[in-house]
């Protein structure tokens, strides 16, 4: 099983925080965030739950997926295209859907200092 790490980089210079501004940087199979903010803006509480679910209950659509979070599909499909575009879920198409899939168990983070 693969873990995700999350790399935490604190930056001094300005000019170059307003160069990283996006929410967060893909690198080498891991997330790279400036800030904690922005790693909790990341990882709320609801997203995590959903990452547990999807590895432990296996949804075979994000509609099922939503119901067994109890939330509503448009809100769980948001979360789901967000955690995929920062590689934190993958999407594997299946006969009419697309089935949330998440193939580490830990998320490792890493603070640079």
């Amino acid at each position: 099983m693969e873990k995700k790490r999350i790399g935490l980089l604190a930056l001094r210079d300005e000019k170059l925080q307003g160069k990283l501004d996006s929410l967060s940087r893909r690198r080498r199979g891991g997330l790279t965030v400036t800030t904690i903010k922005e790693l909790s803006t990341i990882l709320t509480h609801e997203r995590i739950r959903m990452l547990r679910i999807i590895r432990e209950q296996n949804p075979s659509s994000i509609s099922e997926l939503a119901s067994m979070l109890g939330r509503d599909w448009k809100n769980v499909s948001v979360d789901i295209n967000y955690l995929y575009n920062l590689g934190l879920v993958e999407l594997r198409q299946n006969k009419k859907n697309k089935k949330p899939y998440v193939k580490y168990n830990e998320i490792l983070m890493r603070v640079r200092i």
